[in-house]
């Protein structure tokens, strides 16, 4: 791993990268932060409580939006660890849904290959 800032820049970019939408579900995108605070902690660079915070928060997404309001109306900022047993309590199962990429293409019911049948070579031989 780089050293200095080089090293602390790169985790904070790392910790600011994760969003719910890229795990599997809730204790995943917990612990992915968990483990990307630890890495920047590391470096010798520390958020705040509140930053860790805005930072989990921010990567829930629109579909917590109302969740989070309620978060954001309670008299004293909640602390990273309670907001995150809170999630894994309220969303432990809360997953997003798997979908097929548009670009993966079907077989070719002719030939196996990976093309669209119309496009076979079979066809024209």
């Amino acid at each position: 791993m780089a050293s200095g800032w080089a090293a602390q820049s790169t985790a904070y970019a790392d910790l600011h990268r994760i969003s719910f939408a890229r795990c599997h579900n809730m204790p995943d995108f917990i612990g992915r932060l968990r483990t990307a605070h630890y890495r920047l902690s590391t470096t010798g660079l520390e958020l705040s409580e509140s930053q860790l915070v805005y930072v989990l928060l921010a990567g829930l997404g629109i579909e917590f939006d109302s969740w989070i309001s309620d978060v954001r109306e309670r008299a004293k900022t909640p602390s990273f660890n309670a907001l995150a047993d809170e999630l894994v309590s309220s969303f432990p199962h809360m997953a997003k849904p798997y979908t097929k990429p548009a670009m993966l293409k079907a077989s070719c019911s002719h030939c196996g290959l990976d093309h669209p049948s119309d496009n076979c070579h079979k066809l024209f031989t």
